[in-house]
């Protein structure tokens, strides 16, 4: 008896087999040899069934991690998170803790971190946060990767004790991937050797595009890697597979007041590529305000987790939808069977909204110091940008009108183009897309 891989071990086996059958035909044996040949496997051709189980995908940004290691919350980082732009610094072990805790309870197919992994890009910062999210490789839940502007070869990278601070040690682009390298690069179909892009398969009919948008110039993709990108459009295009793209800055211009240093230097192009190829979604974070650029390749900017509302994007795909939409962490929950006692934490919702609403309140009230009006006045405009600033941020729709009186003052003083680029989107919701695979 001959088995399939007899028929292509060279002409003796031929001969054999030809004898064995002696009375069929030549030509009813080339018809089997052409029969046998269409029917063998092809590369990138997947076995894919025509419903299978719905992948589910997790997607987290801006996570902005600092290890406890080198930051004891003491004078001086409280002073800098004071004054930043309302992250909940204070508490980003509790954070990420409660995350990695409900990643594990989700079991998604991957969890993709889209960039800023960390604070200052402190390599021990980067050493924790490997260290938490071997917890998810533990649990059987595969981790994507990629850096943001904040992560690689930082000149700020501090570390923080009472009322001091010190330089520290960052990381270069090879030690980041040997830091990472069994939350994604290990695990990737194809890596750009221009950069730290990759592309990681869940399942058979469907890719993750990795895009580093952090290699060469600042938010920029370089022509090496556009190449390299489309090679990997094409080849999923190939094998029958759908691609859901990730970079950490955005390719779409999410607010006309934040474009250089956001948008993609050649998003444009980039879009266009996605488009030809049908891919999905982009997934996007940097700006830290959730918001999506809906189109034929929509953007989804996922808001910063170490930020108010601090949330994630939840991802489905069965084959023909793609559905995105957000879930808070439930920080008070984790610190509750954690037997914590801190009230920011057990009730941390409300804590993270009204720190976020005091940094922008305090930092607004700031800049109209020297305005000549009443502090009166200040008080009301610095209250009304800080508030609409946060309901703007969890990229739910809002009312404006508790906000009128403020809206007016604003108005009557020259305005602010902050403002005015929230008023516009107060209406919207940007919490959810629904995709259908082209």
């Amino acid at each position: 008896m001959f088995i399939l891989r007899d028929l292509f071990t060279g002409t003796k086996r031929f001969g054999e087999l030809r004898r064995a059958i002696g009375s069929v035909s030549q030509k009813v044996l080339v018809v089997l040899l052409l029969f046998l040949s269409a029917c063998a496997p092809k590369e990138d051709v997947p076995a894919v069934t025509a419903k299978e189980k719905p992948v589910t995908l997790a997607v987290a940004t801006d996570l902005h991690y600092i290890s406890p290691a080198i930051c004891d919350n003491g004078e001086t980082f409280c002073t800098m998170v004071e004054h930043s732009d309302g992250k909940a610094m204070l508490y980003i072990q509790e954070i990420m803790e409660t995350f990695v805790a409900e990643m594990t309870q989700l079991q998604p197919d991957a969890v993709l971190l889209t960039g800023d992994l960390t604070l200052l890009g402190a390599k021990a910062s980067h050493e924790d946060m490997a260290k938490l999210l071997e917890q998810l490789r533990t649990a059987g839940i595969q981790t994507l990767v990629i850096p943001g502007n904040h992560d690689l070869d930082s000149a700020s990278a501090l570390s923080f004790s009472g009322e001091t601070y010190a330089p520290t040690e960052g990381v270069t682009a090879e030690e980041f991937v040997q830091l990472y390298a069994p939350f994604g690069f290990d695990q990737a179909l194809s890596r750009d050797e221009a950069s730290l892009s990759y592309v990681y398969a869940p399942r058979k009919d469907l890719r993750v595009l990795m895009l580093d948008t952090n290699a060469g110039a600042w938010c920029s993709v370089t022509e090496e890697t556009m190449k390299w990108a489309e090679r990997q459009l094409k080849a999923a295009k190939r094998a029958g597979a759908k691609v859901v793209a990730a970079s950490h800055q955005n390719m779409d211009i999410h607010n006309p007041r934040f474009t250089w240093g956001y948008q993609i230097v050649g998003g444009d192009d980039l879009r266009a590529l996605y488009e030809t190829y049908g891919v999905l979604c982009n997934l996007s974070g940097h700006l830290h305000n959730q918001h999506i650029v809906d189109g034929a390749v929509p953007e989804v900017a996922t808001s910063a987790l170490s930020i108010c509302p601090n949330q994630y994007g939840v991802i489905t795909y069965d084959g023909e939808t793609f559905s995105y939409e957000t879930k808070e962490l439930d920080v008070s929950g984790w610190a509750k069977k954690k037997g914590e006692t801190d009230p920011n934490l057990l009730d941390f919702a409300a804590y993270s909204e009204e720190f976020m609403t005091a940094v922008n309140r305090d930092k607004t009230a700031q800049r109209l110091a020297d305005s000549g009006l009443t502090e009166e006045e200040i008080a009301l405009l610095a209250d009304t940008v800080a508030r609409l600033n946060t309901a703007y941020f969890s990229g739910e729709a809002f009312d404006l009108t508790p906000y009128a009186e403020g809206i007016a003052l604003w108005r009557a003083n020259g305005g602010s183009d902050h403002l005015e680029s929230i008023a516009a989107e107060a209406a919207e919701e940007y919490r959810t897309l629904t995709v259908t695979a082209r």
